[in-house]
């Protein structure tokens, strides 16, 4: 993945002239179908970085051996820093 991800304005470009030349489009301007199609490629582009990431997290999850525990063992130094701090624990 690219560090930066653009937008193609050539893309832009075909798709507000697709927009504009459209028989049932409701845009009157082609600047208003210029907007719409940047709209739609921000989004676009925005939805594949979501999923690269999502790829990522998921490739980084398999990694991991969920069978194997993990055990649970706190210091007596954070134990009494926990229960010294005035708050109510639920214990």
């Amino acid at each position: 993945m690219k560090a930066i991800e653009k937008v193609s304005k050539s893309n832009v470009m075909r798709r507000a002239w697709a927009i504009f030349n459209q028989k049932l489009s409701n845009f009157k301007s082609f600047s208003e179908c210029l907007e719409r199609a940047w709209k739609v490629e921000k989004d676009n582009l925005k939805y594949k970085i979501e999923k690269a990431i999502q790829a990522a997290q998921e490739a980084m999850y398999s990694q991991i051996d969920w069978s194997v525990p993990t055990p649970f063992a706190p210091s007596a130094e954070t134990m009494q820093a926990y229960y010294n701090s005035n708050d109510y624990k639920g214990d």
